[in-house]
């Protein structure tokens, strides 16, 4: 946690608040499809009837980087998912393993992500925060799990190879 963030008031014709979706299941489930937070498939995408795929917003996959099953609500998500799912369906078996990865640009601010940061018991700061040019690192057990990065790109591609080959760990007290 970086400190605590002030939220001020301002005036609109209109706001709206985007948090979080729930997936469209009923279609799944009406089709026998096995549903737990979104519709469930295996590390090959594959739900519970093995001739039906499921990928994107609506799919909770067991993701080897939490160590726990999660649906993830992201166009690379889903394009990585899709790539995935498609090599599959056509014998090129292969788990799905893509490292998770966001970004968005606020103003002056480009916000990207990579990995799951849930669970870490650490965190390293570099860059200068106040300048709105820092990223904030996350491990567990000295290992790299994710990287907040705001205006600092190369922060950014470095974490997403270091997870991706799982050259990410750090050691104690490194970093």
């Amino acid at each position: 946690m970086l400190g605590e963030t002030e939220i001020s008031s301002c005036s609109a014709d209109l706001s709206v608040a985007g948090i979080g979706v729930v997936p469209n299941v009923e279609l799944a489930r009406d089709a026998g499809l096995a549903i737990a937070n979104g519709i469930a498939v295996d590390q090959f995408l594959q739900t519970s009837d093995p001739a039906v795929f499921a990928i994107g917003d609506c799919a909770e996959h067991p993701n080897v980087f939490a160590s726990a099953r999660v649906r993830l609500e992201s166009v690379q998500n889903a394009i990585d998912q899709g790539k995935c799912a498609a090599a599959n369906v056509v014998g090129r078996r292969q788990p799905y393993r893509a490292v998770r990865w966001v970004w968005t640009e606020q103003f002056d601010a480009k916000l990207q992500m990579a990995g799951l940061s849930t669970g870490s018991d650490r965190t390293v700061i570099r860059g200068d925060p106040p300048t709105k040019k820092f990223s904030v690192f996350y491990f567990k057990e000295d290992s790299l799990i994710g990287v907040d990065s705001i205006n600092r790109s190369a922060d950014h591609l470095t974490a997403r190879k270091l997870l991706a080959t799982g050259a990410n760990y750090i050691g104690p007290g490194g970093g």
